[in-house]
């Protein structure tokens, strides 16, 4: 079976230099020691071509999208790229009517029963946090068996009626959660490039800040990785992206535990982990 981690672009690039899809990268490693093949293909890159990705058809995109011809597409979903996503699912169901579509991610989790509304080349939403119900989902469709009633997280078309299963609980220990392979979204011919990436070293917040949806998203929880767990995907990161510069920790509350995070930066001087050193500053 064949899976397509798809990251749709928004009409801007917000970052200097390309981020990998955390989201998606962390779905695909959750499911790839089930045996499937797992192709990424990220819409930023080039940049100069956002613009002609944005509620507008690339055909070299599509093109490379059919020609892989994937059995799943999981796209991730936030407020800028959200219109993208429903264009571009209409188009590729259009040219793949067979292919299931599955949007996840912050956005879609709360607008879960309006997207399937508004686009029925969609099929799933899967809510919150995602690797368990992606797991399911990619078993169900790799068995030809379409009863996503005991899925739990996600919102799905059954003929002309929408069904919400129940949420279930949070993965209690995200140790158990396997080291984000970034290599789905990696050209051959420019493994070098890669200068920069992001890392999760815990999920959530207690807090209760009204700006903010993360200690809704979490459940108002906190879920930190070990240490050991943290440091060791940052020495998989240099030995993986030698061209690295720089990493981001993505996580919403890093100081949340002041003695974690002044061991885990005692820890990354000690390994010697120094990104510093590779960085032109201006």
């Amino acid at each position: 079976m064949k899976i397509l981690l798809l990251n749709v672009n928004s009409y801007s690039f917000f970052y200097g230099q390309l981020v990998i899809p955390f989201g998606l990268a962390s779905l695909g490693s959750y499911v790839e020691d089930q045996g499937y093949t797992i192709k990424g293909i990220e819409m930023n890159s080039p940049p100069d071509r956002i613009p002609t990705r944005y509620l507008n058809v690339d055909q070299e995109l599509l093109k490379e999208i059919t020609e892989y011809s994937p059995d799943i597409i999981a796209m991730s979903s936030y407020a800028s790229n959200m219109y993208n996503i429903l264009f571009w699912a209409e188009v590729i169901k259009k040219a793949l009517p067979n292919v299931r579509i599955v949007v996840g991610g912050n956005h879609a989790s709360y607008i879960a029963r309006e997207i399937l509304e508004k686009c029925s080349a969609i099929d799933i939403v899967a809510r919150f946090e995602g690797e368990i119900p992606f797991k399911m989902i990619c078993r169900r469709i790799h068995e030809n068996d379409y009863d996503y009633s005991k899925i739990p997280n996600i919102v799905y078309r059954k003929g002309e009626e929408i069904v919400e299963n129940e949420l279930i609980d949070l993965i209690k220990d995200i140790n158990s959660l396997p080291i984000i392979n970034r290599k789905y979204f990696e050209s051959p011919t420019e493994k070098q490039s890669v200068t920069h990436v992001d890392i999760i070293t815990a999920r959530g917040c207690p807090f209760h800040c009204t700006f903010c949806d993360c200690n809704h998203y979490w459940k108002k929880t906190y879920r930190a990785r070990s240490v050991e767990v943290a440091i060791g995907e940052l020495k998989h990161l240099c030995q993986e992206c030698p061209s690295l510069k720089t990493t981001r920790f993505r996580d919403e509350s890093l100081t949340i535990n002041k003695s974690r995070c002044i061991q885990m930066c005692k820890e990354i001087v000690k390994n010697n982990i120094n990104f510093l050193e590779k960085v032109d500053f201006p």
